[in-house]
């Protein structure tokens, strides 16, 4: 028996036997290549949006030939299969244009948003009308400048919503549960230490950013943030 694990050890240091009897030593390189079968927490049918600009592909990798480009909140339907491969998890996802792989990392799922919508949805009208303005932590209450976590609690405040945290320090609070990108939707606030933006859905992020360029509208694939909190 030790004999036999030995040899079986010895053949998974030297390489791997194929078919035809000739050794195969895989590089790192067609490591990374091997794709693996995955199950998703995704039931067939589930719809999902684009967070930006996306390719959807024939196959489940970069190299693959492109079927179509999506742009910003294009819903798509999710065909039940998941696959992981160059360095991404791809989705199989059916549309006008047939069906293609396209990478999870820019898909929301497309989710009811149920009572309570109408808030996040005014907050987040209210802080992007307030593109434009300067930014200052001295004078910060919209007289006429924000930074950005007073932009975020006041765009809330008129909404009803009064306990948003009015620092970055303080969240999580009892007023917001964090979610996952997947979820994301207009209103939902983009964290990381030390700052705070609000998704608008269609791709983009407002924000207060700092003294010389005040608050500004970007793109969600640019805005760095680490967790993403929803008002309740």
């Amino acid at each position: 028996m030790s004999k036999v694990i030995f040899l079986i050890l010895l053949l998974c240091f030297i390489g791997v036997i194929n078919a035809s009897g000739s050794i195969f030593n895989p590089t790192d390189a067609e490591i990374d290549q091997i794709i693996e079968m995955s199950d998703s927490e995704f039931s067939s049918g589930t719809k999902f949006a684009s967070l930006t600009t996306l390719n959807v592909r024939e196959g489940p990798c970069t190299d693959k030939k492109i079927v179509t480009t999506l742009g910003s909140d294009v819903v798509v339907t999710y065909t039940g299969k998941s696959i992981t491969a160059c360095g991404h998890t791809w989705f199989s996802v059916s549309g006008t244009f047939g069906q293609g792989y396209a990478s999870s990392t820019y898909l929301r799922q497309v989710v009811n948003p149920g009572a309570g919508s109408a808030f996040r949805n005014s907050a987040a009208q209210w802080a992007a009308s307030k593109a434009g303005s300067c930014y200052s932590q001295a004078n910060r209450y919209g007289n006429p400048c924000y930074d950005c976590s007073s932009l975020v609690h006041l765009a809330y405040k008129q909404s009803g919503k009064p306990n948003v945290p009015l620092t970055t320090r303080l969240y999580p609070n009892s007023a917001v549960k964090e979610i996952s990108k997947n979820e994301i939707a207009a209103g939902d606030i983009l964290w990381r230490e030390g700052h705070v933006g609000m998704y608008l859905g269609n791709g983009q992020v407002v924000n207060a950013e700092n003294e010389k360029n005040g608050v500004k509208i970007r793109t969600f694939a640019n805005f760095r943030y680490t967790k993403i909190y929803r008002v309740l």
